[in-house]
């Protein structure tokens, strides 16, 4: 899995503000985008024993799946930082693409210092994901003590 990470939307110096219009634009970035659409499927430990499949590689509780079943591209918001997630770096970057027209459509700047080209360890609001394998999220070591 691939991230783009850290595109800073200036939009308030009021975290709730900047919450507010964040997840607008989340709402407005889906309803424009099928890539970031998706059927929602249940993925965790429960569902494989109940026979209805567990992949630990899909992540943890809902998975977004398109019509081939393949995941779609999630955004992770907090307050007023994003973090863009799909399973190849062409999609991300296609997704990223998408994300900042949008942007721009709606009238929200990202600083193109603050972009964090794609990678599969990426720290996010303090904590490391990694999706080297199966998406793991854990405390950096220089935090742990």
């Amino acid at each position: 899995l691939y991230y783009y990470h850290g595109l800073p939307m200036g939009s308030s110096q009021s975290p709730a503000a900047a919450c507010r219009k964040g997840y607008g634009f989340l709402r407005k970035l889906r309803q424009r985008h099928a890539m970031f659409q998706g059927n929602p499927h249940a993925n965790c430990w429960w569902t494989g024993f109940a026979g209805l499949g567990y992949d630990p590689d899909l992540g943890y509780g809902v998975a977004f799946l398109d019509e081939q079943g393949k995941p779609c591209v999630k955004v992770w918001s907090f307050v007023d930082d994003f973090l863009i997630h799909g399973p190849t770096q062409e999609l991300v970057n296609r997704a990223l693409e998408h994300f900042l027209d949008t942007a721009l459509e709606v009238g929200m700047l990202c600083h193109p210092k603050k972009l964090i080209p794609p990678c599969q360890v990426v720290r996010y609001c303090g904590f490391l994901l990694d999706t080297r394998s199966q998406p793991v999220m854990s405390i950096p070591r220089e935090k742990r003590e």
